[in-house]
């Protein structure tokens, strides 16, 4: 196969939205691909937007992750050509060939740091605010489609209000403006002047301002706008809050507000997935935990707030940073063990943008608490788009043992020193509870490694559920850009006992019974449909290419 070079000085792209942009991307490293699907071939005679392929060069492959360059390599496209043939790429559609690799890494890969980039380079100065009447008019929009959705303990909670605390959470990815600006291509569709930072910013603020959140879980937050803007912000409107910045040199990161006059931070922890020396955990994602204790001294609650690798190529990435959550989850929630030697853990609120799609397999792990990953094909796992570009399949061992982490996602010196002592406990009382105690440790005992099988015990299940019956049943989005429309963001919370089935590839939960904390209601999400009338995101009223989702919960006191 001759060398394909891709994309001269300057190209001319199709937006949605009826108008061409120039993208001045210069690049300068040949790589080994054939013309992406869909670029048309034309002869000498063309329009000037079409350019030689003795012109054009592409540097790629030296700012991909080392393990993600295989998938620009000629065997994913398959077609040749030859030095003199010429392609039209004034109609590109960037949901095709290399471009599809872009959109479906959006977190870090696009244009190289440097290269020109018509989000980045732009004289955002120059660009005007949107229009009040069209902010208002948009606005009534929205706000007419999501409305609260109570569920059944919500409806009688609002006629016959039980004793307890009533709190909300909210989880929102917020778009890091330095990966707008990196990422220019997903945004082709909007208009620059709902890009611009001075006018987001303060739009995101209103947004959480409208939300009236007791805690607000954030993802995407740029380390110098949580220093220099929502901390003071948030502030003024009654937050207290923690920030961690993804690690390596990664500019954003999570952060976990709440409402001083409803919550103390009792204590809190951060997360770093990335671990020395072991392939599988070498991305700079994070989590928060936060557990905050009610003021009146009410039964307190664990809030996790994570944003997992985006890559749908790599699932098994994904799963290894989920099981190493649920693992710290369960240390740092646990209560006591109850009389049957199971613990029993604090209510847990799990936030965050997975990157997974409803029903894949990493969702199904944490709903139903068990996943038999050995052989799963790492593309499949997180059900993204463009995820069966890696046909690699998991081995028995996911993460190493080095870790102490068993395949139940518990650390096995926690699990020894929590047992330990519950012997200590039962020793001078009950001669038949100790004996019990050490039968179960007998059996849980060697702790499982690589077994191919993981499994969690917090109870988790989703607060959405992920279809609008307003719709008919048609799928909730959590996110939309130019590429395109999915959820990936979710909240889920802990219940006391639950039977979980797969139905038609899907998850099913059955004989639910909550404990302390009890679901009220969730704030309505929007179609695919309802986005792109809206014009996507982000637009004038939605700042973001994601929504924020909200759940109203019951804490109930301590019996």
């Amino acid at each position: 196969m001759d060398t394909f070079h891709l994309a001269g000085p300057l190209y001319n792209c199709h937006r949605p939205s009826g108008y061409q942009k120039t993208y001045p991307w210069a690049f300068s490293t040949p790589l080994n691909v054939a013309p992406p699907l869909g670029w048309s071939r034309f002869s000498a005679s063309a329009s000037a937007s079409v350019i030689p392929v003795r012109a054009m060069s592409a540097r790629i492959t030296p700012w991909m992750h080392q393990a993600d360059r295989s998938l620009v390599d000629s065997r994913q496209y398959g077609l040749s050509t030859t030095n003199h043939n010429k392609y039209d790429v004034s109609r590109l559609s960037f949901g095709t060939g290399v471009h599809r690799y872009f959109s479906q890494n959006r977190r870090g890969v696009g244009p190289p740091r440097g290269e020109p980039n018509w989000t980045r380079d732009q004289n955002w100065s120059s660009v005007p605010h949107p229009n009040e009447d069209t902010i208002s008019s948009m606005r009534k929009t929205v706000d007419s489609i999501r409305q609260w959705d109570y569920s059944q303990q919500g409806l009688s909670q609002k006629k016959n209000p039980q004793p307890g605390l009533e709190f909300s959470v909210v989880s929102y990815n917020i778009l890091a403006q330095c990966l707008l600006e990196d990422n220019g291509y997903l945004y082709t569709h909007c208009q620059p002047e709902v890009l611009r930072w001075d006018y987001r910013k303060q739009t995101l603020l209103g947004e959480l301002h409208r939300s009236d959140a007791d805690i607000l879980c954030l993802q995407e937050v740029q380390y110098e706008h949580y220093e220099d803007f929502f901390k003071p912000k948030l502030s003024e409107l009654g937050y207290r809050g923690r920030y961690k910045k993804r690690t390596g040199n990664k500019r954003d990161g999570c952060a976990i507000f709440y409402k001083s006059k409803v919550f103390t931070l009792e204590k809190w922890m951060s997360i770093e997935y990335c671990k020395a020396g072991i392939d599988i955990l070498d991305r700079d994602n994070i989590a928060l935990i936060f557990m905050l204790q009610p003021r009146g001294g009410r039964e307190t609650v664990c809030i996790v707030n994570t944003h997992l690798l985006f890559n749908p190529n790599r699932g098994d990435i994904k799963l290894a940073q989920m099981s190493i959550l649920m693992a710290e989850i369960d240390k740092f929630a646990f209560r006591h063990l109850s009389n049957a030697n199971d613990a029993v853990y604090h209510p847990v609120v799990v936030c965050g943008d997975m990157n997974s799609e409803p029903h894949c397999h990493l969702y199904t792990f944490v709903s139903t608490g068990t996943l038999d990953y050995e052989g799963l094909v790492a593309g499949d796992i997180s059900g993204q788009a463009g995820g069966h570009n890696s046909r690699r399949r998991l081995s028995k061992e996911l993460v190493p043992s080095s870790l102490g982490i068993s395949d139940n996602c518990q650390y096995v010196e926690t699990i020894r020193k929590r047992v330990g002592g519950a012997k200590d406990e039962r020793r001078d009382s009950d001669s038949e509870s100790l004996a019990q105690t050490n039968r179960d440790s007998e059996r849980n005992w060697p702790f499982k490694f690589s077994s191919g099988r993981l499994s969690h015990r917090l109870n988790l299940i989703s607060a959405y559920s992920h279809k609008l019956n307003r719709l008919g049943g048609k799928s909730e989005v959590t996110t939309h850009h130019s590429r395109g429309s999915c959820t990936v963001d979710y909240i889920f919370y802990s219940v006391q006992n639950k039977d979980s089935i797969m139905h038609d590839d899907k998850v099913v939960h059955r004989n639910v019974s909550e404990g302390p904390l009890q679901l009220l209601a969730t704030y309505g999400l929007l179609s695919s449909g309802e986005l792109k009338r809206l014009g996507g995101l982000p637009n004038s009223v939605l700042p973001s290419d994601h929504v924020p989702l909200m759940a109203k919960f019951l804490l109930k006191r301590n019996s």
